[in-house]
């Protein structure tokens, strides 16, 4: 094995990386317009028309860089308050959710590190800071 060939072990490192980057960036759309939905409740599948005259807010923001991108469709924005109004709940309720998630993982990793260790047999278990210790949302 050479320059990381055959280091994949059958997708598991695409799959952390995809893992990792759901856990850095969260995105949240709202769609208006003519969608096709399909699938079961636990893996939807939406699909936009290739030409739609729908409108999107779409808002993506990195964790780790505190960067946030709002696209909003061009227009009269008053005629799109209540959808704007609706996304920017969408956004706080999804940031509160990933804040719960944050805090849980950090709370199992602190749990989990002592467990390893003693099993190991080692000593000293450094405690990994959630985002309520370092001061950072």
């Amino acid at each position: 094995m050479t320059d990381g060939q055959n280091l994949d072990f059958g997708g598991l490192l695409k799959k952390v990386e995809e893992a990792a980057n759901r856990l850095v960036n969260l995105k949240v759309v709202t769609y208006v317009g003519v969608v096709k939905v399909s699938g079961t409740m636990e893996n939807l599948k939406v699909s936009l028309p290739a030409k739609g005259n729908g409108k999107a807010f779409v808002t993506n923001i990195n964790l780790l860089d505190s960067d946030i991108t709002t696209i909003m469709p061009e227009g009269n924005a008053g005629e799109d308050s209540g959808v704007l109004d609706f996304h920017r709940e969408q956004v706080d309720r999804a940031m509160s959710s990933m804040e719960r998630k944050a805090k849980l993982l950090v709370s199992l990793v602190n749990d989990v590190i002592p467990a390893i260790q003693g099993a190991k047999g080692t000593g000293g278990t450094p405690e990994i800071q959630g985002p309520e210790d370092t001061g950072k949302t």
